[in-house]
């Protein structure tokens, strides 16, 4: 969240706590107005028209649990001409009505007062619960004749759900997603690292919620989620600032039971996702713009241009390629004339390294993607004074700044400005002149937007989708960029927001691992998009453990590994290379293929630990950390066949039995036939000959750290 985000979230949790109790429903309120289908059950109270019940159907188990304490639907955040801050709720005095029709409810607050206006705003509520859907869709308008600007909206708003510290909350969070456990408070801000999808499932008991803002635009946003208290989304308003602007919701908020396990969720999401603006290339199977050989890339690598030692740098290139034996990508930073986070974007000259290192990578068919910050502009450079009018302009008529350490003061460049698209495609096609195939774009896909508000940039003031569309128009220049060869140009950026797929071919995984990851990401994602790296910070001396907890796991859901220094001597680098190799073996699940699922091991195979590094992104010293000793994943290809990957994650010899049941993943076996099985490890494949029943029951015996995977045909 930026600080003008955060500082209107303090503002608005304040406001709202004060309105505690202000024409509070009665306890034990019970709904007037039902929508029920067969997966899901909403119930509203007639006289305030708040959702007083949630529930599932088929468990019985009620999300709102207690009487809410603001018996509301909606909250507006407005402005007077005079910049003065107010707020209005759905409890508030005006006509309400309401009308049933059919699957569709229709709720309107009219004739409500604006700031001493009589009959000045009038918001409506279409809720719509579709017979044959796992899924409610909520909308809201609001007709503004006021002379207040709205800034933001708060909806749907539900108190009184679940209860502090009990439920688990599965969300798309950094890399993969993290399953966060016993939570009192969560939130999210869309679209950036820190919520890259726009959907969360709240998981309790024998039941689970899916909430999503289906915004086919990919507008900003956020969710607040406090157990026992309330839930709501948040997004801000087009031409906020204006007098008498109005609101429409830029998309469905859908609102569904999910059962108690995130994966339901998460292919709920994908079922709409996929079919969004930001997947328009379609699967990675099918031809586009993006490089056939970024999707067959074996191993990433980083490193920073070495002064004085390029021939070693070569020689180390040249090492790699011989010791992985597999289609390699490298990431190249400080190649500018400057120090790292310094003088944007005046990268030229490149230092005299650069082009000698670009040849011998592109030379052995790898990718060389230069370091570019596609956001930052360094206010002490000479480029600056002609950047002036293209910052982000806050509220408050201010630019941000942003300190990095470098001794610079770098300010956010607003994406929607033709100036900062142009002066990004001209830095590219100098790289590309060059010699570069890639290029890797710092921060687009990871940081928060900024609700820009000068007017000057041709966008609409504060809400909207400028954000994500300027940066798309800035890439779609890139793309058109083409190697001597005719081939497209590698785009990369930070992290993994899915409003850039279309433009954006691969998102490093960078983020410091944690122990409550889930592959949230790849569960809706994969077979659409690359993503690369396994960036296992642990200590240096710590072992082969620790690092093959982080890399192995990273396996199992689908990375591009690497994204790390070479390494052709130590363990880790053998494991890394033994790993990539069975990945790269078996892209057609892993990078064309789609995760359906993991294995319930039919016996505890134990838990392993070591110590990883930033958990918490704080620096902190390394935290001990336990995972499963032996993990798993299912993958299933376009072709019909299933993939079993099991990772040991431990230095010990173990077990895995569990059982398999192809047609839970849409596989089905004809009669009288039998399933071929096919087993690749780091040292090769081998026919594991044929198996006949619906049912495979396995026993897998695992050497330390071994990465295995079974290929299960029909």
């Amino acid at each position: 969240m930026n600080r003008e985000m955060m500082i209107a979230k303090i503002c608005m949790v304040g406001l709202l706590s004060a309105l505690v109790g202000a024409g509070a429903l009665a306890q034990g309120a019970k709904p007037g107005i039902v929508l029920k289908n067969d997966v899901l059950s909403l119930g509203f109270d007639e006289e305030a028209l708040s959702l007083v019940s949630l529930q599932d159907p088929v468990t019985g188990h009620e999300f709102v649990e207690s009487s809410p304490k603001l018996p509301i639907l909606w909250v507006l955040d407005l402005e007077k001409a005079d910049g003065t801050q107010f707020q209005m709720r759905s409890s508030m005095v005006g006509k309400r009505k309401f009308k049933r029709d059919g699957d569709t409810l229709t709720l309107t607050w009219s004739e409500l007062e604006v700031a001493g206006e009589k009959r000045a705003l009038e918001v409506r509520v279409v809720v719509t619960l579709p017979k044959a859907s796992d899924r409610s869709y909520w909308r809201i308008e609001v007709s503004n004749e006021s002379k207040s600007s709205i800034t933001s909206v708060q909806f749907p708003y539900i108190g009184g759900i679940s209860q502090a510290g009990r439920p688990s909350a599965a969300i798309p969070r950094h890399n993969w997603g993290n399953l966060e456990k016993g939570i009192s408070y969560t939130r999210g801000s869309y679209p950036s690292d820190i919520w890259p999808m726009q959907f969360l499932a709240l998981l309790e008991k024998d039941s689970g919620l899916y909430l999503a803002f289906e915004d086919p635009n990919a507008t900003p946003k956020y969710f607040d989620l406090r157990p026992g208290e309330n839930f709501f989304f948040t997004s801000f308003a087009e031409n906020a600032s204006i007098p008498g602007n109005d609101y429409s919701s830029p998309g469905p908020v859908a609102i569904g039971v999910c059962g108690s396990n995130w994966w339901r969720a998460a292919k709920m999401y994908r079922q709409w996702a996929v079919q969004q603006q930001w997947a328009r290339r379609g699967p990675l199977s099918k031809a586009s713009n993006i490089p056939d050989g970024a999707k067959n890339i074996g191993i990433w690598f980083n490193d920073r241009l070495a002064p004085d030692g390029l021939e070693a740098q070569i020689a180390q290139i040249d090492a790699a390629a011989e010791f992985y034996q597999l289609p390699m990508a490298m990431q190249l930073y400080v190649w500018h004339r400057a120090a790292f986070d310094t003088e944007y974007p005046e990268y030229f000259p490149a230092k005299p390294e650069f082009g000698p290192i670009v040849k011998t990578l592109v030379s052995k068919g790898a990718f060389a993607a230069p370091y570019v910050n596609g956001r930052l502009q360094d206010m002490g450079v000479e480029s600056a004074r002609e950047a002036l009018p293209f910052r982000v302009m806050k509220r408050d008529g201010t630019a941000p700044i942003e300190d990095y350490q470098s001794g610079a003061k770098l300010t956010v460049m607003c994406p929607a400005t033709v100036y900062w698209q142009k002066t990004m495609q001209d830095v590219s096609r100098r790289l590309v002149e060059s010699g570069v195939n890639a290029i890797y774009f710092d921060q687009i896909a990871a940081a928060e937007p900024y609700l820009c508000y000068d007017p000057s940039h041709g966008h609409p003031l504060g809400g909207g989708s400028y954000w994500v569309d300027g940066y798309r128009k800035m890439l779609e220049g890139v793309k058109s960029l083409h190697t001597p060869d005719g081939t497209p140009i590698l785009v990369a950026s930070e992290n993994t927001s899915e409003s850039y797929m279309d433009t954006v071919d691969a998102f490093l995984v960078w983020t410091p691992r944690s122990p409550t990851e889930i592959p949230l990401l790849t569960s809706v994602y994969a077979g659409y998009s690359i993503y690369f790296g396994s960036n296992a910070q642990v200590e240096t001396d710590g072992g082969l453990g620790p690092f093959a907890m982080i890399v192995g796991r990273d396996m199992l859901w689908g990375s591009q590994p690497g994204w790390l220094p070479i390494d052709v001597k130590s363990e880790r680098g053998a494991y890394l290379r033994d790993v990539a190799r069975v990945r790269h073996a078996k892209r057609q699940f892993f990078q064309f293929g789609e995760l359906v699922g993991e294995l319930t091991p039919s016996a505890n195979p134990g838990t392993t630990s070591g110590r990883w590094k930033n958990i918490n992104r704080d620096g902190a010293e390394p935290s001990e950390v336990e995972l499963p000793a032996v993990m798993s994943a299912v993958w299933k290809s376009s072709d019909g066949a299933l993939g079993v990957a099991i990772a040991n994650l431990s230095g010990e010899n173990r077990t895995f039995a569990y059982k398999l049941n192809p047609s839970e993943y849409g596989i089905s076996l004809s009669e009288g036939g039998e399933w071929k099985l096919i087993q690749t490890t780091g040292e090769g494949s081998k026919d594991l000959g044929t198996s006949k029943g619906p049912e495979l029951v396995r026993e897998e015996k695992l050497n330390p750290w071994e990465f295995r995977f079974i290929e299960v045909r029909s």
